[in-house]
């Protein structure tokens, strides 16, 4: 690994054991790198210049059903910014909501050339229940980390940071996930993450229909809120890059 040194690489060991441990099941913060539900990554793509992105997705679980679309833009490598729109149902009372996100994201290195990268990931948020009108309020500023390893067959992300919902106190946000190529074109991801009482395990597959511009994304996930029981789910995505 470029640019870090032994002490570098026993603290990031320390840091990755101590939040699965402490994520031993989870929840998603809201904003994302796809094909993850909570983790953020701080890996640069050096082609990333003045392109655009759209991914979707749907999800479900026993309790809720959820269909969102992301667009972003990248003005370089280091910098992007990106609007989310989801809208929720709750499968028990039929009730919808729709949900808004902007983030910005401001990476603070290569990982192509450091062999890691860091950077701040900020979020404004608003949601609008049915008959009701739009309200702000929610924020986010999370502390993204990668690191690549393996020769870069692998890349492990932390996040840390805090997170309000509107109407809610704010909480502290642990995120970690790692991924790795297991076939030409077939990358295997997995998550564990923490917002407030509100948990998540997250792990599945995406296969790159055309290489870099079209991927379809297959996961299943594992949700806990406070001491309530577990619920298990999916998540079906599509993906365009480089548009």
């Amino acid at each position: 690994m470029k640019g870090l040194g032994t002490t570098a690489r026993a603290l990031w060991a320390l840091a990755m054991a101590a939040v699965a441990t402490l994520l031993l099941t989870a929840q998603p913060s809201s904003a994302a790198d796809r094909p993850y539900l909570a983790v953020t990554s701080a890996a640069a793509e050096e082609d990333d210049d003045n392109v655009w992105s759209l991914q979707t997705a749907a999800r479900s679980d026993r309790w809720l059903r959820s269909v969102g679309a992301v667009a972003e833009y990248a003005f370089d490598p280091v910098r992007s910014v990106q609007l989310e729109l989801t809208r929720n149902r709750l499968r028990g009372t039929g009730e919808t909501a729709l949900g808004a996100e902007l983030e910005y994201k401001h990476l603070f290195n290569h990982i192509a050339r450091d062999g890691w990268g860091w950077g701040l990931n900020v979020t404004l948020g608003a949601d609008r229940s049915a008959g009701e009108r739009w309200r702000g309020g929610g924020w986010s500023a999370v502390l993204p980390f990668s690191l690549s390893m393996a020769e870069k067959a692998l890349l492990g992300h932390l996040n840390l940071g805090l997170e309000r919902e509107r109407g809610e106190r704010r909480h502290a946000v642990l995120a970690l996930g790692l991924e790795g190529q297991i076939a030409r074109g077939v990358v295997v991801f997995g998550e564990l993450a923490r917002r407030g009482d509100e948990r998540l395990m997250h792990a599945g597959v995406r296969h790159w229909i055309k290489r870099d511009r079209l991927a379809l994304d297959v996961s299943f996930t594992s949700r806990r809120v406070d001491d309530g029981p577990r619920t298990q789910g999916w998540v079906l995505g599509l993906a365009w890059y480089d548009l």
